[in-house]
């Protein structure tokens, strides 16, 4: 059989799925500016809920897979993946987004372990080893393509957005025609032995959940940065009692002459129509004139006005960045690998840290794209150990369960990444992305401290397996 001709249907499949949930996120501000009266933290599962629904389908195609036709489940993963991809653009309500992506997720879910198994079912040793490397490549440049072009189209619609999902059209004419139905393996009759897992991959799963909730915070609350977290001026001087007029009309939400007044000095127009709404009681307001939305916070009593570094158009150029370094990543990983051993996962927790430093720092675009550079970067260095760490700790016969744990905890924590901001900002109060963002770095600097010494304390394990050894596994 030609390899050749299989490559492009499989890797098709490939390209739809790692940024699938993500592929929107540009138009999360618009997308709040149309529902308004929703929680912020309902607005971000747009982006999260898809990822619940995988776990449980994902489960599910594999047992699937082995009763019934795989490009029957392929196919009908595919449908659901478009309808429920563009349908979310065509609802009117919040609710009928949720569910269109509930519809996502159930598609993501189907194909997504079906990617692998074709992989492994058409190619053995070296091959299978370059097919698997090309296949990661792929995911990246499918998040790369989904969100530069998804952040292009929501500069014109929210819901325009939406249509990038109608890439999979390709991939179901692709596999429909190109890829044959595999042959079906005779099932091994049960020795009634149960497989168990050492506690060892639950600890691994623990650690791609909560590596994939801190990872996470950069997707779904960026876009809402870049367009709403830039400070552009503030008032000279701290509020007195000449003040008074300005506050009181804060305090009422109305945008009478001396807000007017106070934007007109910085040769900015508000529109007398303009909305001011109170986010925050005595602390945080938002002023939108249909064309533009303003943030005035009081901060050491004085008022200071934010606006976007950009459009939703940056956001997704930025996050293709994230894609671009975490692609990136696998080309170095294996050095890496090699000269630092166990404590590679310490050292992308302090790149990662530094990347969200840089992040809450961000004044301009340039430093956005550098933070986004080194959170991607991060990201791509640590998940491959955990899911090479599986093979050393397993056996034969558990690995298969043993990764589909693992990367069910992984997608259960992007789903939990948002409730983790929730849970950060009624801590503390804050609720700006920019103090999410500092308090991601913190934590990571700390994790990646608490790392080292654990290492060093402990008796040093057995090197972590080379992704060479991949194909010998």
């Amino acid at each position: 059989m030609r390899t050749a001709s299989l490559k492009i249907p499989i890797l098709s499949v490939s390209l739809l799925t790692i940024m699938a949930s993500a592929a929107v996120s540009p138009a999360l501000p618009a997308i709040a500016s149309a529902f308004p009266n929703v929680d912020q933290t309902t607005i971000k599962l747009i982006i999260t809920l898809p990822s619940l629904v995988i776990v449980p389908f994902s489960l599910l195609s594999g047992w699937l897979a082995a009763r019934f036709r795989v490009k029957a489940i392929l196919a009908t993963g595919l449908v659901a993946y478009l309808v429920g991809g563009i349908g979310a653009g065509l609802m009117s309500s919040i609710g009928g987004v949720l569910a269109m992506r509930v519809l996502l997720g159930v598609g993501v879910g189907l194909i997504m372990p079906l990617s692998n198994t074709l992989i492994f079912e058409y190619f053995s040793g070296e091959q299978r080893t370059k097919m698997v490397g090309l296949a990661g490549s792929v995911n990246q440049l499918g998040g790369m393509i989904f969100l530069s072009v998804s952040g292009v189209l929501a500069c014109y619609s929210w819901r325009y957005s939406f249509f990038v999902y109608a890439l999979a059209v390709l991939s179901l004419v692709l596999t429909s025609i190109w890829l044959p139905e595999p042959e079906r393996k005779q099932a091994v009759k049960s020795t009634g032995v149960k497989v168990r897992l050492p506690r060892t991959v639950f600890g691994l799963a623990a650690l791609g959940s909560l590596m994939m909730m801190v990872f996470f915070v950069v997707t779904t609350d960026l876009a809402l940065f870049i367009q709403r977290d830039r400070a552009l001026f503030s008032s000279p001087v701290k509020l007195t009692q000449s003040r008074e007029a300005l506050r009181g009309q804060l305090a009422k939400g109305v945008v009478g002459v001396e807000i007017a007044k106070a934007f007109a000095r910085q040769k900015i127009t508000i529109a007398p129509t303009a909305k001011l709404k109170e986010v925050t009681p005595r602390q945080v307001w938002s002023i939108s004139d249909g064309t533009r939305e303003y943030t005035v916070a009081k901060k050491d009593g004085k008022l200071i006005v934010f606006s976007g570094l950009g459009t939703s158009a940056l956001a997704g150029l930025a996050l293709s960045v994230l894609t671009l370094s975490g692609a990136l990543a696998g080309f170095i990983l294996n050095t890496l690998l090699k000269r630092l051993g166990n404590y590679l996962m310490p050292a992308a927790g302090v790149t990662m840290g530094v990347g969200y430093g840089i992040l809450a720092m961000s004044y301009s675009a340039a430093p956005v794209f550098a933070a986004m550079f080194f959170i991607g970067l991060a990201g791509g260095l640590m998940s491959p150990p955990i899911m090479l760490k599986i093979s050393q700790v397993v056996t034969p016969q558990a690995r298969t369960l043993a990764v589909a744990v693992v990367s069910s905890a992984i997608l259960f924590g992007q789903f939990l990444s948002p409730l983790l901001m929730k849970m950060v900002t009624v801590i503390t109060g804050q609720d700006s992305s920019r103090f999410h963002f500092y308090s991601m770095a913190v934590l990571l600097l700390a994790a990646s401290i608490i790392g080292v010494i654990t290492l060093v304390c402990i008796p040093k394990p057995k090197r972590i397996a080379s992704p060479s050894a991949i194909g010998q596994v």
